[in-house]
């Protein structure tokens, strides 16, 4: 079974909150590839749950590459691919639905998009006990805030 996308119509919308911690999380990179903050500088996402530690993964540049044969699957990066892959498998589905015969007005309710973590910490709220994950899709409409640094103990 191909991984590669088959949208007819791609989705036009705009996920602010995606768009918005892509962006901080880019400039993060750049302070760090300047030196001017820690290499172990993190982004931190703020939810009504706790504390999220992590990565922002580009989804986009991980399939381009497995796509044009940059990049091979291997142990080290297959849940990389596979989240990249799932990021957009909300987006694949909706355009299929929409390409049924007389689903093109399809409505779709409570959408938020995701955003794909990886090497991610998560500070709950309600416990001492700390979750730790390779890969995490957020979903947008869980994010209250953002910030970046280390986490203090």
């Amino acid at each position: 079974m191909s991984m590669k996308k088959n949208l007819k119509e791609p989705l036009k919308r705009v996920d602010y909150k995606r768009a918005q911690v892509t962006a901080v999380s880019e400039y993060v990179e750049s302070l760090k590839d300047h030196r001017y903050v820690s290499m172990s500088t993190k982004m931190m996402i703020l939810t009504n749950f706790g504390e999220i530690y992590g990565e922002v993964v580009n989804s986009e540049e991980v399939v381009k590459a497995y796509e044009a044969d940059e990049t091979t699957i291997s142990d080290q990066n297959l849940d990389e691919v596979n989240f990249s892959y799932l990021e957009s498998a909300a987006d694949e589905s909706i355009a299929f639905q929409k390409s049924i015969p007389g689903q093109n007005d399809l409505v779709i309710k409570n959408f938020s998009g995701t955003l794909h973590l990886k090497d991610v910490t998560i500070y709950p709220f309600s416990s001492q006990e700390i979750i730790r994950k390779n890969h995490l899709l957020l979903f947008t409409d869980q994010i209250i805030g953002i910030s970046y640094g280390d986490k203090k103990k």
